[in-house]
């Protein structure tokens, strides 16, 4: 038969060469690629989730505010009429 012969050393040379420059390219890509990008999305996380308790301590103020402006209001007799 008249088949294509494979030489299994050469075979088995690039498949190591290739392992050879995929392991340190890998390497490089998780620390200039990825690890960035996964600290700016929990910091992003973080940043919005204080935000959000911000955002409580603001409501909880202006609730504050409005109930001793009715409380006023009541007490002088007057009524604030919100429909």
């Amino acid at each position: 038969m008249g088949g294509v012969t494979i030489d299994l050393t050469a075979v088995a040379a690039i498949w190591i060469g290739g392992v050879l420059v995929l392991i340190p390219l890998t390497a490089l890509l998780l620390r200039y690629g990825v690890i960035p990008l996964l600290e700016a999305v929990t910091e992003y996380r973080r940043h919005r989730a204080d935000k959000s308790g911000e955002l409580d301590r603001r409501m909880r103020v202006l609730e504050e505010r409005l109930r001793k402006l009715e409380s006023r209001q009541a007490s002088e007799g007057r009524g604030i009429g919100v429909a």
